[in-house]
């Protein structure tokens, strides 16, 4: 699962990808693909969520957090010219609370898992 959000100007537009491949292995065959136009609010709030995580100074890994099973998750995000990124092993709702709630909501807005996509996964 992919879900990338760009914004130009004033469009803010977000992609989602989905295949159909297990964890681990060949990604397999594209079986979601979309792009849906995203609110200043829903800009605005994401914009919120990544701040209060503190994502511009958090370690780009944390190599302790790996595990044999689990997903990994990765945000990247660009603000003023400066490029970061951050990855995270099945973030969980406790210590990397905020990383998990940052992807969730992402997913949120971009209709993975909703009733025209819940048979995907």
């Amino acid at each position: 699962m992919v879900v990338r959000l760009e914004k130009q100007n004033t469009s803010i537009k977000l992609f989602s990808k989905v295949c159909n491949g297990a964890g681990g292995y060949e990604p397999g065959q594209l079986i979601f693909d979309t792009t849906l136009n995203v609110t200043d609010d829903q800009y605005k709030l994401l914009i919120q969520k990544i701040d209060s995580m503190n994502f511009w100074n958090l370690e780009t890994e944390q190599r302790e957090d790996r595990g044999l099973d689990g997903s990994e998750w990765i945000l990247e995000a660009v603000r003023d010219n400066n490029y970061h990124m951050v990855t995270r092993w099945t973030p969980s709702e406790g210590r990397q609370g905020n990383f998990r709630i940052v992807g969730e909501f992402l997913v949120s807005i971009s209709k993975i898992g909703s009733d025209e996509t819940k048979n995907f996964y």
